[in-house]
């Protein structure tokens, strides 16, 4: 699920092993600027931020050829963050021998499907799961109050709170910092509302999830969140 909290795992084992490595390179948002700027524009990042060099490239091929090229002898870590089609993944790291020894290649994606495609081990693979209660409660108090802890007469709120963002990391930091310096009357009006309508900024991220399915798995999807609202009255 989008949101969960990838691209923050990511980035927090970037920043504590890239001093390990001849060079790095994080790159942000592959599906969003694959689709809008196109796969050369993010090959010429990559080389760019390695080489520490502009480098102007013909076509997505062409990059290809230059990244196992020019990076084969370089012990370097790559973030590749959102990837959403396997041609992002064979157009910017297609496969080992491209990068030097030593080199560490992290993918994050919403489907396991595509790292299986691209022969990636699944026994190398993290599935990011939802947080704890302890550790929604950390966040959330963190956004709202920066503090590990909520006060006394704010811990039943903070935990319906909880309970809307059912463990979802960005769900949890949207809402903690939405809430910061509001009085209980407040976040109390707040989760009322979000009964009857979501947070606008949290819907736009799991609409994009959803997008993201196959036209099948869009229609289960669909069938059993009806089936669910029948039932229990979740939407």
């Amino acid at each position: 699920m989008r949101g969960i909290g990838k691209t923050t795992l990511a980035r927090a084992i970037y920043d504590e092993l890239s001093h390990g490595f001849d060079r790095s390179c994080f790159l942000l948002n592959v599906r969003e600027k694959s689709g809008k700027d196109g796969l050369v524009s993010l090959q010429e990042k990559l080389l760019s931020r390695i080489l520490r060099a502009k480098v102007d490239i013909e076509d997505e091929y062409a990059g290809a050829t230059m990244i196992e090229r020019r990076l084969c002898k370089l012990k370097v870590l790559v973030v590749i963050d959102d990837v959403d089609d396997l041609n992002q993944l064979d157009k910017l790291a297609g496969s080992r021998d491209w990068f030097g020894p030593g080199s560490r290649i992290i993918v994050t994606t919403p489907d396991i499907h595509l790292l299986r495609g691209h022969d990636v081990d699944v026994d190398a693979t993290y599935k990011a799961t939802g947080f704890t209660c302890g550790e929604a409660i950390q966040l959330i108090s963190l956004k709202a109050f920066k503090k590990n802890f909520p006060p006394e007469n704010y811990l039943d709120l903070c935990h319906h709170i909880i309970g809307y963002a059912q463990g979802l990391p960005l769900a949890l930091a949207v809402l903690g910092s939405f809430l910061s310096s509001r009085s209980t009357n407040e976040w109390e009006s707040t989760i009322e509302r979000l009964h009857n309508t979501p947070n606008r900024q949290v819907m736009d991220v799991l609409q994009i999830s959803f997008d993201g399915l196959e036209e099948k798995d869009q229609q289960i999807f669909l069938h059993i969140a009806c089936l669910y609202k029948g039932r229990t009255g979740i939407v």
